[in-house]
């Protein structure tokens, strides 16, 4: 099996954030982040995110894996973690031939992407003791990718769905 290489996105806020964050049983992050000093952006764009770490994760692990991250000194914006080997890209040319245009190792895209959404590869959450869930029903418009806002001195649990390697 191969080794995957997983990147953490998000974004801290603060002067002296700090960040414990846990990943499958493994911690990936302990100390400080890179930060902004300046108020929380909860809808803030994917190209304004940040890649607050990478790390290592064995091909063999798939399926819904526990994630925790505890926040000090300011708040922290979680988005997701993407991955390599996320399966290979194929064009199909009008005769129906296959062409590998991007193979598994180099394909980098949500962790989750068998689920039906990359947000619905994040469940279970809970944000210093309150469960968070989204309600399509109240709020239809609410659709994409969320971002989860832990602050000062909180911690927040979910799981994430991690896609077998392909």
């Amino acid at each position: 099996m191969a080794t995957r290489t997983v990147k953490m996105y998000g974004k801290a806020y603060g002067k002296n954030v700090s960040l414990q964050a846990s990943f499958n049983g493994s911690e990936i992050l302990n100390g400080p982040v890179a930060s902004t000093d300046q108020p929380v952006d909860q809808s803030i764009d994917w190209n304004n995110l940040d890649v607050v770490t990478t790390f290592s994760l064995d091909s063999s692990v798939s399926g819904n894996v526990a994630f925790t991250a505890t926040v000090t000194g300011g708040s922290f914006v979680f988005h997701t973690f993407h991955a390599d080997y996320c399966g290979d890209i194929v064009e199909i040319d009008e005769q129906g031939n296959n062409t590998v245009t991007t193979s598994s190792a180099d394909h980098i895209t949500d962790i989750s992407f068998d689920a039906e959404s990359p947000d619905t590869g994040h469940t279970n959450i809970v944000i210093a003791g309150e469960s968070k869930t989204r309600d399509l029903v109240t709020h239809p418009e609410a659709l994409g990718m969320w971002n989860w806002t832990i602050n000062d001195g909180e911690t927040m649990s979910m799981n994430i769905l991690v896609s077998p390697v392909e």
